[in-house]
């Protein structure tokens, strides 16, 4: 946590929310949850793979930070959408900021 910004840092009550609200919901949407998780998981693939090409390197760790707390914010729009995420998010525009991400290395 010493690592979060305040600013992702302060959402962390509504991560929390947003798990609840899947878990109340998992029964009664299961192969959406699963696909949901499935989309999550190649979409943070990268992430972890662009770390495990850069141990250690901190300066790595910074350029995917943000791409990293959006995939959390896209956790939200998945499972708790009512309550709303700090900026409109997508595959499509993760996608897009991960461009950004490898332009700017």
């Amino acid at each position: 946590l010493y690592l979060t910004p305040a600013r992702w840092l302060e959402r962390l009550p509504l991560y929390l929310n947003a798990l609840a609200i899947r878990l109340q919901k998992l029964a009664l949407r299961l192969p959406r949850d699963q696909e949901a998780v499935r989309e999550l998981e190649a979409l943070g693939k990268r992430y972890s793979d662009y770390l495990a090409a850069h141990p250690g390197s901190l300066a790595a760790a910074v350029r995917v930070r943000d791409y990293r707390w959006m995939l959390e914010e896209y956790r939200v729009s998945l499972f708790a959408q009512q309550l709303g995420t700090v900026a409109p998010v997508s595959p499509k525009r993760l996608e897009k900021f991960w461009e950004e991400i490898l332009a700017g290395s």
